[in-house]
């Protein structure tokens, strides 16, 4: 008896244990484990480090190499979790630390916020807290994404589930809306993007885990509002508003701007769907009314035309025509990032100078998943496709001025790309 209160003692302390950075190279990651995990997992360490070490590349290559290595650190650190060596995650939190102060990569506040998170979980919230302060000093001004880097922190600094620090947290999101401010004012943000950085941010704010000010998330959403131009913006709009703030006065003004720019049966459907939530309005009378309306529109028709591939089965609007001949002809082939690159560059798709920047719908024709999960509105993020050395996504922004250009790539290498009616609309 006496033996096991000693042993559940023994382990209480060892959880209970809080460290610092400095602490580092006195613990004992050892502890508990056998000589076979040891040597696998310094096997493991040693090839992470030394991987992130040797990356070469420069620009946007080196930015898909070191989000690629950083993740081996993530996937490590989870599996030593689980054997129980939190001494040892522990240890590899602060090593994934030392290469994310050399990164070049504009999603540094991302990978901050994933080691504040590991910490937290692993019970160190002091060490969480000195991750923070050293990525507060992080100059983010020349990182084209300093916004989405502040907003990752300040989500952090806030969240319930990690230092629950809502004054730091509301000060890291005000550095985040400046920033955002200051990209729609210096022009490397276009009008589209300021619109879903403002609507993102008041999110994380409102948020009850995060920050939970629905007043100042209401500023942030007014600021939205005022760059809001189309009808997605609006439905965006309407969503958040009744989700996030509960605000169905609010809600339903944006749904109603919302119907006034639908111009296609599927927006119709798309604004039912949503007055329709009580999570968003609620509204069963005016979803009644939109459908009603979607049925009339069979009067008057006009064809609308689709693109149709020779050995591809099925029709394609112009936003998915792009991804059917990718997924076809990676499943067939098989090719390397750059090598499909070279088949399909950029300039394919948009301003070469703008996709560097990541500047609205400006993306390329194809980007890394890693890259694109912030660009939901600009990617088939849903449909991924595996090539040998990377995980890729297909853009969705095509239209009059860059579609004929892919097509003319797609033909080179033997595709067969007609004009055929798809639906018919009013």
């Amino acid at each position: 008896m006496v033996k096991k209160q000693r042993i559940l003692k023994t382990i209480l302390t060892i959880e209970n244990m809080k460290y610092t950075i400095k602490d580092i190279a006195d613990i004992n990651i050892h502890d508990g484990l056998t000589k076979e995990q040891i040597a696998s997992f310094e096997k493991k360490e040693k090839n992470c480090v030394d991987a992130f070490d040797a990356i070469s590349s420069s620009g946007d290559d080196r930015r898909v190499d070191e989000y690629n290595r950083l993740e081996d650190f993530d996937e490590l650190i989870e599996e030593l979790i689980q054997a129980d060596a939190k001494n040892w995650a522990i240890k590899l939190c602060i090593d994934k630390l030392q290469c994310i102060n050399k990164s070049v990569s504009h999603r540094q506040g991302r990978e901050y916020a994933v080691i504040i998170h590991n910490l937290c979980e692993l019970k160190q919230l002091p060490m969480a807290g000195e991750v923070l302060e050293i990525a507060l000093k992080n100059d983010f001004s020349k990182n084209v994404s300093e916004f989405k880097c502040y907003e990752w922190l300040g989500i952090a600094a806030s969240s319930k589930k990690r230092l629950n620090n809502k004054t730091l947290g509301l000060e890291i999101f005000k550095k985040a809306e400046n920033s955002a401010d200051q990209t729609l004012i210096d022009g490397t943000r276009t009008q589209e993007g300021s619109f879903w950085d403002f609507n993102s941010l008041a999110a994380s704010i409102a948020d009850d885990d995060f920050l939970g000010d629905k007043n100042y998330a209401k500023k942030v959403y007014q600021k939205a509002e005022n760059l809001a131009e189309s009808f997605k913006d609006f439905l965006g709009l309407g969503q958040s508003y009744g989700f996030s703030l509960g605000d169905k006065n609010l809600a339903r003004k944006a749904f109603e701007k919302a119907e006034k720019l639908a111009k296609r049966s599927s927006d119709k459907k798309r604004l039912a769907e949503s007055v329709a939530k009580k999570a968003y309005l609620g509204d069963p009378v005016w979803e009644k009314q939109l459908l009603e309306k979607k049925k009339k529109k069979k009067e008057n028709k006009l064809k609308i035309m689709g693109y149709q591939i020779n050995c591809i089965d099925g029709v394609f609007e112009e936003g998915k025509l792009a991804l059917a001949v990718l997924q076809d002809y990676c499943n067939k082939n098989e090719c390397t990032f750059n090598e499909l690159k070279e088949i399909f560059p950029d300039e394919v798709q948009g301003d070469k100078d703008y996709i560097k920047q990541k500047i609205g719908g400006n993306t390329g024709v194809f980007d890394t998943l890693a890259e694109a999960k912030d660009r939901e509105d600009y990617f088939a993020l849903l449909d991924p496709i595996k090539l040998t050395d990377a995980n890729i996504v297909v853009s969705v922004t095509w239209g009059e001025r860059n579609l004929p250009l892919f097509i003319e790539k797609a033909e080179a290498i033997g595709y067969t790309i007609s004009l055929v009616p798809i639906e018919e609309s009013s």
